[in-house]
Parts: structure tokens; C-alpha cells; sequence
């Protein structure tokens, strides 16, 4: 019952740092103008989308890795570990490519203030890189938890969290040798902080002793696999996302 209660408080302390990262560009954005901390917000819903799909594949690798350690199938694992970066890797880039595509459409129709347009342009023109490194952080995070492992996650995510924070009014207001890049700078600080989580992770992953591993030889794609990781973390996406459609359609008038 107390590992159950343990877990249950690493994963809501995880899902707090990952939505982290828009409270911080707030506050310090809120500083440079009303409009700024608008187009910040406006761009919320897509970040959230981006969240939720991460969170969809992590947890989909979550259930199967657990599932595949408690019946003593190790290979099967590690194909898991496997199929989970090559999703990450690839559903990250498609949705980096998407966000980029939909974002003029997206913030037109909300808002009439060019002031506005252009800030929300200029910051999802750069958070919407964040996506790989948000996908493929997350996917190793929960497939280390699947192995009993919750700390480990945990602090790679507080890693990222703190650079964001650092790289928040660094970049924002120019201090020091940093250029003073504006909201650029909060959504770089965001990418960072993002990079610097799935860099620890990976390594993580990689050169420490792991229940889980790559698996690189023999590795072939797995159409059953695929679809049962696609299918048990597709309420966890579900639960994630309508957050973003309620926020879309409920609290965002045009501006």
C-alpha cells in the first residue's frame, strides 16, 4: 500500500512539472506586456495537444513494458523500449511539423490584434520544437517507472524544469551576456529545458544498469505491439487533450 501511495505522488508531482513550463513563461512573459502573456496563453491549447500525445505514447510503453516484466518476458520488453523512441522520435517530428503548418490558421481565428498575432506566432514558432525532446523525455520516463524506478524520472524532469527557470528571464530581458530576445526567449528557455530532460534520460537509459534496455538486434516492428501500445494509452491522451479542447472553446474569445 505505501509503494502504491509513492507512486501515486511521483506521477501527480510528474504531471505538475510537465505543465510547469507554460506557468513559468507566464509569469516572467507577464512582465514584458498584457499581450505578450496573451499570446502565450493563446498558444496553451497547442502545447497541451502536444503534452497529451506525449503522455499517449509514454503511457502506452508504460503498460506494456509492466505487463511484459511481470510475465518474465525480458526480450519483449525491451522490443517495447524500442518501438516507444522510434514512435517518440517519429510522432515528435510529424507533430513539430504540424504545429508549425496550423499555427497562422490557429491564432487568426482567435484574435484580431496584430500585436498579438505576431507574438503568438514568434512563440510557437520556436516552442513547437520543444515536441521531440517533450516526447522522447516522457516516453523513457515512464518506461523506467514501469521497471519500479519512480525517482529517477522525477529528476530529470525537475532538471528541465529548473533551466527553463533559469533561461526564462536570461533570454526574455537579456541579462547578462545573454541577447534580449523577448517571448523568443521563453519559448527557447522552454526547448532547453526539454532537451536537457530527454539528454539525461537517454543517457540514463543507456549507460546505467536498467530492467529495460534498447533492443537493437533482431528488432523488428511489431504491428500487435504497436496497436496495444496505441490503444491503452489512448484514455490517458483522451483525458490529457479534452483539457485543451475545454480551455479552446470555453475561455478563449477572439481578441
Amino acid at each position: 500500500r505505501r509503494q502504491r501511495q509513492m507512486c501515486i505522488r511521483d506521477r501527480l508531482i510528474s504531471m505538475f512539472l510537465q505543465y510547469s513550463y507554460n506557468l513559468i513563461d507566464s509569469a516572467f512573459v507577464a512582465r514584458l506586456s498584457e499581450n505578450a502573456l496573451t499570446a502565450v496563453s493563446l498558444s496553451f491549447p497547442i502545447t497541451t495537444l502536444m503534452n497529451a500525445t506525449s503522455i499517449w505514447i509514454g503511457v502506452g510503453v508504460n503498460v506494456l513494458i509492466a505487463g511484459y516484466l511481470g510475465e518474465k518476458k525480458q526480450d519483449e520488453a525491451n522490443t517495447t523500449v524500442t518501438h516507444g523512441l522510434l514512435l517518440a522520435f517519429g510522432i515528435g517530428a510529424l507533430l513539430n511539423l504540424l504545429s508549425l503548418l496550423i499555427m497562422k490558421p490557429y491564432f487568426g481565428a482567435f484574435t484580431n490584434n496584430e500585436e498579438i498575432y505576431q507574438l503568438s506566432m514568434a512563440y510557437m514558432s520556436v516552442c513547437s520544437f520543444m515536441q521531440i525532446p517533450n516526447m522522447v523525455h516522457i516516453a523513457i520516463q515512464k518506461m523506467i517507472q514501469a521497471t519500479g524506478n519512480m525517482v529517477a524520472p522525477m529528476w530529470f524532469q525537475i532538471a528541465g524544469v529548473v533551466v527553463n527557470f533559469v533561461f526564462d528571464p536570461l533570454l526574455i530581458f537579456g541579462i547578462g551576456v545573454f541577447p534580449a530576445m523577448g517571448i523568443r526567449g521563453a519559448a527557447l528557455a522552454t526547448v532547453l529545458g526539454y532537451a536537457l530532460s530527454m539528454v539525461i534520460a537517454f543517457l540514463l537509459l543507456v549507460f546505467t544498469k536498467q530492467k529495460v534496455r534498447i533492443k537493437i538486434k533482431g528488432f523488428h516492428v511489431d504491428s500487435n505491439m504497436l496497436k496495444n501500445l496505441f490503444s491503452y494509452g489512448f484514455p490517458s491522451f483522451v483525458m490529457n487533450a479534452l483539457g485543451s479542447v475545454s480551455y479552446t472553446h470555453l475561455t478563449l474569445p477572439t481578441i
